[in-house]
């Protein structure tokens, strides 16, 4: 398969090579429509959208304003993955992913567990989704990965039932 270039992703939106640059740069001097249109076209053929050092973009999608214990957690690791990997974060409200379709990202992971999130993620183009412990949908190219919380409350357990723990009691906020 032959490598999109900007070039031809200029061709397809119908501006300029340097327009589609401006574009993946976030230059605030592209009208919004004229971004809009680059992007989608990027999207649809496939180009790897990256900002101008040649880092891409994931958004990280948060559900509320309150990021404490396991998302607190979920996103530090994901941060350091995504940083080790050559990756820049972005971080997004749920509310506003709207926001997505006009940003020069490559996709999202979402912690956030709003169950709307699906069916308004469809509205954007080709924007690929992962979402953690919540339902796929992959014709609308979301996916999900999920944690297997029985097993893991059996490993704890077995452990601590190993060494010789009797009394064992559980704690959530």
């Amino acid at each position: 398969m032959k490598k999109v270039t900007v070039r031809m992703v200029g061709k397809a939106a119908g501006v300029s090579h340097s327009t589609v640059s401006r574009v993946l740069n976030s230059d605030p001097r592209v009208h919004p429509v004229t971004r809009d249109r680059v992007l989608a076209a990027a999207r649809e053929m496939g180009y790897l959208i990256e900002c101008g050092n040649g880092r891409r973009t994931v958004a990280l999608i948060l559900g509320s304003n309150r990021i404490a214990g396991y998302i607190s957690s979920a996103l530090a690791a994901m941060l350091s993955e995504l940083r080790e990997c050559g990756y820049r974060a972005e971080l997004v409200n749920a509310a506003d992913i709207e926001l997505l379709g006009s940003r020069a990202v490559t996709g999202a992971i979402a912690i956030a567990l709003d169950d709307r999130l699906n069916e308004r993620w469809s509205e954007l183009p080709n924007l690929p989704l992962v979402r953690l412990n919540a339902a796929s949908s992959h014709r609308d190219n979301i996916y999900s990965v999920n944690s297997d919380g029985l097993s893991g409350m059996k490993l704890a357990v077995d452990f601590l039932i190993g060494h010789g723990h009797r009394r064992i009691a559980f704690l959530s906020e």
